[in-house]
């Protein structure tokens, strides 16, 4: 059993050749061999199955050899095109097919016929569909229009046109009346309708209810509206002024049909 160095006295681990301090020889210890690990001596050794993990390359590429000076120029150049060649481009297979003409931008400039004193009014009346946008709204005929006086001290008017008329607080398309300025106003609050000659107010489920002539008309309730009447959505007061159907088609024939 190994002791401790005669030069230093350091204490010699077993299997030791030399001092670990002084590297001196340990006596004894057999000579021309080669020092024996940990992992030779049994200490520290690896499990069974055990495999040292591959080697990792190294995080940085391989340095890219420097292309000659004429390829780098060519690198640097844009590419070309088929449009950009000095020979046209092939012709495609099963033969040569023309493109769409390109509009004449003379012809679109040109003035086009319009009939002579045609107006909105000539325009054919919607159908009146529910489901239309407001496009189709602006498209109808006019049949009347509400004032209002509560957020402008000179007057807000609205015109009323022929089918669904929606009043809310949305500014989306198909609301006809925004009354966006009004707090106490539902998205689509409710709807004046006109057809046939006649005009009604029906609430759509509106959170604050939809008034005429001072009485609530009921939770998704329809009511019949006349020339002079009130209405009220939240705190918008109007007043409904309705043209006669009989007058309006003596004043202006066209519009009646």
């Amino acid at each position: 059993m190994q002791g401790d160095c005669r030069q230093c006295n350091a204490r010699i681990p077993p299997g030791s050749l030399v001092c670990p301090r002084c590297d001196s020889p340990v006596e004894g210890a057999p000579t021309g061999g080669r020092r024996r690990t940990e992992v030779e001596e049994g200490v520290g050794a690896p499990q069974q199955g055990y495999r040292p993990p591959p080697p990792q390359d190294s995080p940085r590429a391989a340095p890219q050899p420097i292309p000659p000076t004429n390829q780098r120029e060519a690198e640097k150049a844009p590419r070309k095109t088929a449009l950009d060649s000095d020979s046209p481009p092939p012709m495609p297979s099963g033969g040569f097919r023309p493109g769409p003409a390109s509009p004449d931008p003379r012809a679109a400039a040109a003035p086009q016929p319009s009939r002579r004193g045609a107006t909105m009014l000539d325009e054919p009346a919607s159908s009146g569909d529910p489901s239309g946008p407001a496009r189709s709204q602006r498209a109808a005929r006019i049949v009347g229009w509400m004032i209002s006086f509560n957020f402008n001290e000179t007057g807000q008017e609205y015109v009323l046109r022929e089918g669904r008329n929606v009043i809310g607080r949305s500014r989306a398309d198909s609301v006809s009346v925004s009354l966006w300025y009004d707090g106490k106003v539902s998205e689509e609050h409710a709807f004046v309708i006109y057809r046939n000659g006649k005009c009604a107010v029906k609430d759509n489920a509106s959170q604050n209810g939809t008034y005429r002539n001072g009485d609530d008309i009921g939770i998704g309730e329809t009511s019949p509206v006349v020339h002079g009447d009130v209405l009220r959505f939240g705190d918008s007061t109007f007043k409904v002024f309705l043209l006669d159907p009989e007058e309006a088609a003596r004043l202006w024939p066209s519009a009646s049909k």
